[in-house]
Formats: structure tokens, sequence, C-alpha cells
């Protein structure tokens, strides 16, 4: 229970805490996520690339 300023200031420094570690690890899940999306694209079309440069010669 909240009986003082010092109970609630405790309650909302830990709240705030938590929210910011996960904005923290959503925002390094997404960092990742669109690293690893941009390295399956590059793969993807350096794969197409070799692909129709050795039907050719």
């Amino acid at each position: 229970m909240i009986e003082n300023i010092n109970d609630f200031l405790s309650v909302a420094f830990l709240i705030v805490t938590l929210l910011y570690g996960l904005f923290i690890t959503y925002s390094i899940f997404v960092k990742h996520h669109a690293h690893k999306m941009q390295q399956l694209e590059s793969d993807y079309y350096q794969e197409d690339t070799d692909d129709s440069r050795t039907d050719f010669y």
C-alpha cells in the first residue's frame, strides 16, 4: 500500500524503469529483425544475379 510520498515515488520509479526496459528490449528486437530481413533480401537478390549470370555464359 502507498502510505506516503516515498512509497509513491518508489512505485513510480519501478514502473518507469520497467516500461523503459520493455521499450529498450522492443527497440533492439525491431533493429535485429530489420537487419535480418535486409540480409535475407540481400542474399535473395545476390543469388538471383549470380544465377542469371551463369545462365548466359
